[in-house]
């Protein structure tokens, strides 16, 4: 009996141990997990926290964000669409009278990021300009914006880089021009262009402004070429032009003249005299009121 009194109580004292051990397992492992519930809890309010804080401080800032302002109509796939755009404006027919629009000067700031776009096409774009050009289309760009000064062209002032061209082909030598000089390996290519037009122009105000772009991608290279154009034109007969006629077709003779003698190219110098002393004829009214031609020199 004291036997089984004995096993009795050992297997109670286990059991009890046991029953400790157990319990304190549980706790210990209801601890453990609870603590790394706890930990992560505070990570999830530590990055909440972080979020809020990035928030309020986005909500303070000014963000300057690009964006791209597309005109409808206008096209930069390829060289020949961006071409088709820019002899399809209507700046050719602005009234100057209708003063400095919206919608005027949308079309300009267009127009200039068109030559941009072209020119940044490279050697690319060179062989569609030339198609172009041969053509012989033309387009005059009369802008009539406070904010830019296309420059006095009419009056013969040339300008190596217009901001504006006055015409459309002037806009080509210069993006001509420019490719030319950002990439050196096109330079044989840009020339050729600007030669081609040279033997076909028949505008002094484009042999002018293509002389002055060729020496500036190689001083004097062309000089051959520029004077004889600029000799060709001067040996046509002399025009009686108007305001009828656009100050683009007009002949423009000083502008050779003024090449010639800069070029101190003296071979014309009879030539000149001729000209500049022509017999010319005006009405001129008498005492009587009557009105009679007269000629001149």
């Amino acid at each position: 009996m004291k036997i089984i009194a004995t096993i009795l109580a050992t297997a109670i004292v286990s059991a009890a141990i046991s029953y400790l051990a157990f319990s304190t397992n549980s706790k210990v492992e209801i601890k453990q997990k609870s603590e790394v519930k706890e930990d992560r809890s505070k990570q999830e309010i530590a990055k909440l926290q972080k979020k809020l804080r990035e928030a309020e401080a986005e909500a303070g800032r000014v963000d300057v964000v690009e964006t791209l302002v597309v005109v409808p109509g206008a096209s930069n796939q390829s060289p020949e669409d961006v071409l088709d755009f820019l002899s399809k404006v209507t700046l050719e027919t602005s009234d100057r009278r209708n003063g400095n629009t919206d919608e005027h000067r949308t079309q300009v700031r267009q127009v200039i990021r068109e030559f941009e776009e072209l020119t940044s096409m490279g050697s690319k774009a060179l062989p569609a300009i030339n198609r172009f050009l041969d053509q012989g289309k033309d387009l005059q760009f009369l802008e009539n914006t406070d904010e830019i000064v296309s420059g006095n062209w009419s009056q013969g002032r040339i300008y190596l880089d217009p901001i504006f061209p006055p015409s459309l082909r002037v806009g080509l030598f210069n993006t001509v021009r420019h490719i030319a000089k950002r990439n050196g390996e096109t330079l044989t290519e840009a020339e050729g262009v600007l030669l081609g037009v040279l033997e076909t122009t028949g505008r002094a105000m484009e042999v002018a402004y293509i002389q002055r772009a060729l020496d500036d991608l190689s001083m004097d290279k062309h000089k051959d070429a520029y004077l004889l154009a600029a000799k060709e034109l001067l040996m046509e007969p002399v025009r009686e032009e108007g305001r009828e006629t656009p100050w683009i077709d007009r002949q423009n003779r000083q502008i050779l003249w003024d090449m010639l003698r800069r070029n101190k190219d003296t071979t014309f110098v009879e030539q000149a005299k001729r000209q500049m002393l022509r017999d010319r004829k005006r009405m001129e009214k008498q005492k009587d009121g009557q009105e009679v031609e007269v000629a001149y020199t």
